[in-house]
């Protein structure tokens, strides 16, 4: 059809051309054979070069160039990363902590396996998972790629380290001072340990025993340790109450039985409530009784004092009334001097401070005195009814707590005695 056109413009211009006399300039001729250049190079032609030889020359060339220089590899985000091993994990999650590899808990290579290839050694960094307790470490590793392109990943055994855990059962955890408690180590999984009292006094046995010999709330500290070197700590309080102190003395000081009224005079301290046993069968709750007896006899009296919180004193006197010039009676604490040994023997100044533990006492002919620590130790004694103890031993001052005491003699009556009781130094 663009053949039929061109015919029809040259048979046009050949008519105008032929009937007028028309000569053309250069200019018109040369736009002319422009245009007439312009339409060839459009129209299809396969005997000459046109666009359209171009057109499908630069589609080739395109075609080229993808298929040589695209890349085939795979995906950015599906390049391997370094897979980190079971320690490397362990050390940059928590580099200070106690978990640590020995000998005896190394991850052990898989052995249905070969070992791995270098394809195997990396997976996506991303797509690791840790999962992290304490004493326990589990590592979980996916590659990440499709089902066709999957590589084994490494395998790491779940690292199990036993549990340690500390716990202690104290027989009592409150009561009056002396205090005997009894400790259960409960720990687990601990080879050792170390007791600390909470009173300067420590041990190293599994299951101790301790007693308290002053009142006080005492922090008790466990401290459990396995062959890895982590530690474990528990505690416990103990609540030591002071014990209230019973005391007493007797008017008038020498008696006529029965036609007097016997006074008990209470100098308890520490106490909320009384009990006395007059030793005749009878008794009173009274702070301070007057008692009457019925006849001349050996009655043993008795004073119970009792704190807030339960804790008992006692005090007891033998024969008090046998012959009202004979008795002995002991104080239950003392202080000290603490500038050094004063000796023994004890005056209205010592007594007014209350620094020599000695007796009161009538009618006494015969007299042995032995002081005893809560260990057992002898710590001091005397045949000589006029010399006191002064708190030292070979001229150390003792340390604070209860001692325990006993005497024995015989009075001018013919009547022997035998007493004992505990004490209490004070050092403070």
């Amino acid at each position: 059809m663009e053949d039929d056109k061109m015919n029809s413009i040259e048979e046009l211009f050949r008519k105008t051309l032929g009937e007028a006399e028309v000569t053309p300039g250069e200019n018109a001729s040369a736009g002319i054979m422009r245009k007439v250049a312009h339409r060839e190079f459009y129209r299809f032609n396969f005997s000459r070069l046109n666009i359209w030889y171009l057109g499908g020359l630069a589609v080739a060339c395109a075609v080229a160039g993808i298929m040589l220089f695209s890349d085939r590899g795979e995906p950015a985000d599906l390049k391997p990363a370094h897979v980190m091993t079971v320690s490397d994990t362990l050390n940059k999650t928590n580099p200070d902590s106690a978990l640590r590899f020995s000998d005896s808990v190394k991850p052990k290579p898989s052995l249905d396996k070969a070992a791995p290839s270098s394809a195997e050694k990396h997976v996506p960094a991303a797509a690791k998972n840790h999962l992290r307790t304490e004493n326990k470490v589990v590592i979980k590793e996916h590659t990440g790629l499709p089902a066709s392109q999957n590589v084994a990943a490494e395998k790491h055994p779940e690292v199990n380290l036993p549990v340690l855990l500390a716990g202690m059962k104290p027989s009592v955890i409150r009561g009056c001072v002396p205090l005997y408690v009894k400790f259960t180590n409960t720990s687990s999984g601990n080879l050792s340990q170390d007791w600390s009292f909470g009173d300067g006094g420590t041990s190293g046995l599994k299951d101790p025993e301790w007693v308290y010999d002053a009142p006080g709330i005492y922090r008790v500290t466990l401290t459990a340790i396995d062959t890895l070197g982590r530690k474990a700590v528990a505690y416990a309080e103990i609540s030591v109450l002071p014990k209230p102190k019973a005391a007493f003395d007797i008017l008038p000081d020498k008696p006529v039985i029965p036609s007097d009224e016997i006074t008990f005079v209470n100098q308890s301290s520490g106490a909320t409530a009384y009990k006395w046993y007059f030793g005749d069968g009878t008794s009173s709750q009274t702070f301070a009784p007057v008692h009457k007896y019925s006849k001349q006899g050996k009655y043993n009296v008795a004073l119970v004092a009792i704190s807030d919180e339960g804790c008992v004193d006692s005090l007891s006197v033998q024969d008090t009334f046998t012959e009202t010039d004979c008795y002995i009676r002991f104080p239950n604490a003392f202080l000290p001097n603490k500038g050094g040994p004063i000796g023994g023997y004890y005056s209205g100044f010592t007594d007014g401070n209350n620094m020599i533990f000695h007796p009161v006492y009538s009618g006494v002919v015969d007299y042995n005195l032995v002081i005893y620590s809560k260990q057992g130790h002898l710590v001091f004694e005397s045949d000589d009814i006029y010399l006191g103890w002064d708190g030292y031993y070979h001229g150390e001052l003792c340390a604070s707590g209860v001692y325990v005491w006993r005497a024995e003699g015989k009075f001018r009556n013919g009547q022997s005695y035998v007493l004992s009781g505990d004490l209490t130094l004070v050092n403070y």
